[in-house]
């Protein structure tokens, strides 16, 4: 899971910010321990499949028409102008004018989308300033909030960039917000203060 916060833009009225919590969920079987279940079976013959008599032909062998197959013209793709096997991580795209990834929000295109990007702003875990931070979450609840949350003002810096992880494949990832949440907007009403949350392997698809 990818969280990024953009707070680029100057303050021109108040706005108190954001804090977002995360814990894991590991769901558990309902198949009751030492329960099995097994296929139906049937004792039914299926006689559908066979045929009832075998019928031999004895005559001349069938005829056959020539028939021309219409050709359609060859396609050779272009040639690639970037150096083979270069690819881009986490559902980044390729610029094949540049050789370089275009990543989601919060990742490196210098990495070519496998790690965080540099961050510029101030966010905080608990009462610890972060900017960019890998978090792996247990079954404790664990915050991420704008820089001075509930206290003021938040400082508009930059970005922030985390990924949250679970302790382990099986185990989802549950997030919820908590009030306050209160970003800015200029009086000309553009929103260039967000918040975005995305969620699992597809970043692009799944941003929230």
């Amino acid at each position: 899971m990818l969280v990024h916060f953009n707070s680029q833009d100057p303050l021109d009225q108040s706005a108190q910010g954001f804090q977002i919590c995360f814990k894991q969920f590991c769901p558990t079987s309902s198949t009751p321990s030492g329960t099995t279940t097994s296929p139906p079976t049937s004792t039914e013959e299926d006689t559908t499949s066979s045929p009832t008599s075998t019928q031999i032909y004895t005559g001349p062998p069938p005829t056959t028409t020539a028939h021309s197959t219409p050709t359609s013209p060859t396609y050779s793709p272009p040639e690639p102008t970037c150096p083979s096997g270069l690819s881009c991580a986490n559902d980044g795209t390729l610029d094949p004018n540049t050789c370089k990834c275009i990543c989601p929000e919060g990742l490196s295109q210098d990495t070519n989308c496998e790690e965080l990007d540099v961050a510029t702003g101030v966010c905080r875990i608990g009462s610890n300033d972060m900017d960019s931070y890998y978090l792996q979450v247990a079954d404790t609840e664990v915050c991420i909030s704008s820089s001075n949350y509930t206290d003021g003002d938040y400082e508009f810096r930059g970005t922030c960039n985390f990924e949250i992880k679970a302790q382990t494949e099986t185990c989802q990832i549950q997030y919820y917000f908590k009030s306050p949440f209160d970003l800015y907007c200029s009086n000309l009403g553009n929103c260039e203060h967000y918040l975005q949350i995305s969620d699992g392997i597809n970043y692009v698809d799944n941003a929230v």
